[in-house]
């Protein structure tokens, strides 16, 4: 039987020749260009927001090393911060000048500074200014008042003559009081001339009744002169011996950050838990420069 022959396959049809596209009017083309811009404008914008992070992402981390030189200062482990709460107590009288190269500007610049380091970190920093009164310099106030206050602080025709330490000793003794108690290791720096224009029996009776009340309480006091204010710590019979106060003597306003560097590395050192007995030695004097 003879074999079949297998059909050959049917041809593809031949597609009919392309026409030719009409010509885009010159609408058309604007469009397309415009298309085109707009994707570009897209990558553009994407790889702007892409830089954008990064850049935010390198001066956190510049803004943050610079903070950090200011704390390294204080410690060299961080760490270290943790539990910690500074209050600066700074006398803005007349004695302790007016103007930018002050004390007493000096003083409140170097207190917010610390603040300013402090972000990021446990630890609380704070200060109150004092003549006849106190005055709250609240660095976090949200409503930007801090620049005007520190303006008042320097400003010399707004300078008093009056050292009134009571007032704000006994604000420190309602901030120790059971209420408002924390956990927190307390500093007060206490920053003046060296004098006060008060009762010193009163106000060093609030100091001690503080640190009584609150055992992680401790004052520290920098002098750029000699007065009473040598007499008042004196008078305060410390609770416990790691509560002793030391005192600084400063000649000029530009030797203020190493005193406060000085108190504050000590008190940021780890410590065992004090004893709790009755001591009654007067305050340690650690004297950078003689004062006249």
């Amino acid at each position: 039987m003879a074999e079949e022959t297998p059909p050959s396959p049917t041809p593809a049809p031949i597609p009919a020749p392309a026409q030719p596209l009409a010509p885009l009017s010159l609408s058309d083309q604007l469009r397309a260009v415009r298309e085109d811009f707009n994707k570009l404008a897209k990558t553009a914008a994407e790889n702007m927001a892409k830089l954008d992070v990064a850049i935010a992402a390198a001066q956190t981390q510049e803004t943050r090393a610079r903070l950090n030189k200011v704390l390294d200062g204080f410690v060299k482990d961080y760490s270290a911060l943790d539990g910690h709460e500074v209050v600066f107590l700074i006398n803005k009288s007349e004695s302790m000048g007016a103007g930018f190269d002050s004390p007493v500007s000096t003083a409140v610049e170097l207190a917010f500074s610390l603040y300013a380091a402090a972000a990021g970190h446990d630890l609380k920093v704070s200060a109150v200014a004092w003549d006849a009164s106190t005055l709250d310099l609240n660095f976090n106030d949200p409503y930007g008042r801090v620049p005007q206050r520190l303006e008042d602080i320097r400003d010399k025709k707004k300078k008093l003559a009056d050292k009134n330490f009571y007032p704000v000793a006994r604000e420190v003794l309602e901030a120790n009081t059971p209420a408002n108690i924390s956990k927190a290791q307390k500093h007060y720096i206490v920053i003046s001339d060296g004098s006060v224009s008060d009762n010193i029996d009163h106000s060093a009776q609030l100091l001690e009744t503080a640190m009584r009340l609150n055992p992680n309480a401790t004052f520290d006091f920098i002098n750029f002169g000699g007065g009473n204010m040598i007499d008042l710590i004196a008078k305060i019979k410390t609770p416990t011996e790691a509560q002793t106060p030391v005192v600084y003597m400063v000649a000029k306003h530009d030797e203020l950050k190493g005193a406060v560097m000085c108190a504050l590395s000590g008190r940021f050192a780890p410590k065992k838990a004090p004893e709790q007995k009755q001591v009654t030695a007067p305050a340690a004097v650690v004297s950078s420069k003689p004062v006249n």
